[in-house]
């Protein structure tokens, strides 16, 4: 584990996650909850694109082979990422807990940065493995790859471990909501 950024007090033996960079909101309906956000909250400008092949591809859903497509928005406070997702084609984790949640949505998955750990891909998942986790979902798009863990507590949300190479840039969005970022 790298050092915790905040208080090490705090950290307990066996902690591997020191913080949690992202949180995911999965949605049936994209452009209302982009404005729930941006208008309610004031969180945003979001950065909006389209998710489908050939960028995204590779994909498992429990064990089997998948090809999903989806709308996609991020947005920051601070170095927190905001990711809203709503599913469009195929089935995936985020068309199961829209199923679970009888289409509501809402919180969905916490994601974390494999440059936040001090192990490599293969050996974080095993991490995750080892503390009980399952994995339930992989994919990527373009050169960021990603999987899902979930455990049997349903309490628990799901886990994202995601890894972007680290020359990679994110590409201009095909549009911003509700407008782009003041330069």
């Amino acid at each position: 584990m790298k050092p915790p950024a905040i208080n090490p007090d705090l950290v307990l033996d066996n902690s591997f996650i020191n913080r949690t960079p992202q949180i995911c909101v999965v949605t049936s309906d994209f452009d209302a909850t982009l404005k729930a956000y941006a208008d309610g909250l004031g969180i945003g400008p979001w950065w909006c694109n389209h998710y489908a092949p050939p960028d995204l591809g590779g994909g498992t859903f429990r064990g089997k082979p998948v090809e999903i497509s989806l709308n996609i928005g991020l947005a920051w406070t601070g170095d927190t990422n905001w990711e809203i997702i709503q599913p469009l084609t195929g089935e995936s984790i985020y068309t199961e807990f829209l199923e679970r949640t009888g289409g509501r949505g809402g919180v969905h998955h916490v994601g974390f940065y494999l440059s936040d750990f001090e192990t490599g891909w293969d050996e974080t998942i095993a991490d995750f493995v080892g503390r009980g986790l399952t994995i339930v979902q992989e994919g990527g798009w373009r050169a960021v790859r990603w999987v899902y863990f979930e455990s049997d507590d349903p309490a628990q949300p799901q886990y994202e471990l995601i890894d972007r190479p680290a020359d990679w840039v994110r590409p201009a969005p095909q549009r911003w909501y509700p407008h782009p970022p003041a330069d």
